[in-house]
């Protein structure tokens, strides 16, 4: 009988290889384009206005509005927001219905407003910091920064600002994202760098700030890229990236294992191009345990470590796990009538768990499975899964996914099977 089921699996088997600030925080209502010929103002209502908030437009062309002017939508974070994709740039006033109300405004593209002043935040590449903590400092290093604009400061931080993360001996990085340039003051609560009353460092969106020694520099931070690898290899086998930096950068790069803190070392490192004074390198690993692999890219620059802002993500697949896009499906019938009992079977790979999934990405729960065995074998050969069928349609796609204790989100095998289900004569 089983040795008949393999030989039908293979007739019908079907198989489809397995294929911030700026912005507007999650469930926040935007059906209006964010593209250049946009203009959206995000709004920092002061505490002491009512949160009757409207802008008033002019020089809008078709989205001029009329005193006081449109609704403003709030915003999960507590902030006021509005799109228009009619117009690239205008003048505005934002007002409470109450009696408060900023001074005349002007938006190019996408802008905050916070204190009467308008940030621009046109630029998303974010600024990235990298600091090397100077002896004699503790390690509750934070950062404050705030956007100037003449003599006019508006802080996004309370001081002493935000905590920085620590990656490696006494380096710590952050980023700062959704305004053009900012002016950053470092300090572990006693020590501060520039001191008070000077001026915070200066530094635009798409730069880095390097601080070490008591000295700092700011860069463009574009001089390293890297292809978009793969997000998952096999375990055992070559998984391979490739970064392409400046020719003159003279950086070395290291991979850090985020959960351990170990390197992970390439087992080979080469030239893989060098063209217009870029050299492209090429990393290869090899992974010896399964699980998801979360690597930052480091660079070394003098003493000290820095963070490239890039992270690999990999998930390192057991072979098990990685072959079960072959595993055999079939059912008993592919022409039921609703509520029809029906029994999808798949080959049993040890410590392989299987769910099934309908076309809309709902999960099917079965009723109940037993398993399959052959030729005197402990271990079964086949498992099966006892359905019945709860939707009427013709076509419907059951797909097989597959996972086991060292991988645990289910993934789609390639494999599925294709049920009719009729109305009940």
């Amino acid at each position: 009988m089983v040795r008949n089921m393999k030989k039908l699996a293979c007739g019908i088997l079907a198989v489809i290889m397995l294929s911030t600030l700026c912005m507007v925080p999650a469930g926040a209502a935007d059906t209006a384009s964010t593209g250049s010929e946009s203009v959206r103002i995000e709004f920092y209502k002061p505490a002491d206005w009512a949160d009757s908030v409207k802008i008033h437009l002019w020089n809008a062309g078709s989205a001029d509005t009329q005193w006081p002017g449109t609704d403003m939508t709030k915003l999960d974070n507590g902030n006021y927001l509005f799109v228009t994709t009619v117009t690239g740039s205008c003048d505005f006033v934002i007002n409470d219905e109450n009696g408060k109300q900023t001074s005349d405004l002007h938006a190019e593209g996408r802008v905050k407003v916070k204190d009467d002043t308008v940030i621009s935040c046109n630029r998303t590449e974010g600024i990235r910091i990298n600091f090397k903590k100077p002896a004699g400092w503790s390690d509750d290093i934070k950062y404050y920064y705030y956007y100037k604009n003449g003599d006019k400061k508006v802080s996004f931080t309370d001081w002493p600002g935000e905590p920085m993360t620590k990656y490696v001996d006494d380096s710590y990085y952050t980023s700062i994202y959704g305004i053009d340039n900012a002016c950053v003051i470092f300090t572990d609560g006693t020590n501060q760098f520039p001191a008070a009353f000077q001026d915070g460092i200066a530094v635009n969106s798409g730069q880095e700030l390097i601080f070490q020694d008591g000295k700092y520099t700011v860069n463009d931070h574009n001089w390293i890229q890297t292809d978009q690898p793969t997000n998952y290899c096999i375990q055992g086998e070559t998984y391979t990236c490739k970064f392409t930096m400046d020719e003159g950068s003279h950086f070395d790069l290291y991979f850090r294992d985020r959960a351990t803190g170990e390197f992970i070392r390439p087992i080979d490192e080469k030239i893989f191009d060098k063209d217009n004074r870029k050299v492209t390198n090429e990393y290869s690993f090899n992974f010896s345990e399964p699980g998801e692999k979360t690597l930052d890219v480091l660079y070394y620059y003098h003493s000290g470590y820095g963070y490239s802002g890039i992270t690999l993500k990999v998930r390192v697949l057991d072979p098990r796990y990685a072959k079960a896009n072959t595993s055999v499906l079939y059912s008993d019938k592919y022409d039921l009538t609703l509520g029809e009992d029906y029994v999808l079977t798949a080959a049993y790979i040890s410590e392989l768990t299987y769910n099934f999934y309908n076309d809309a990405g709902e999960q099917l729960t079965p009723k109940n499975m037993s398993y399959i065995y052959e030729d005197g074998s402990s271990w079964p050969a086949y498992v099966q899964y006892h359905f019945s069928a709860g939707q009427l349609g013709q076509y419907q796609k059951v797909h097989l996914y597959a996972y086991n204790w060292r991988n645990p989100i289910p993934q789609d095998t390639g494999t599925f099977v294709t049920l009719n289900v009729w109305a009940n004569a």
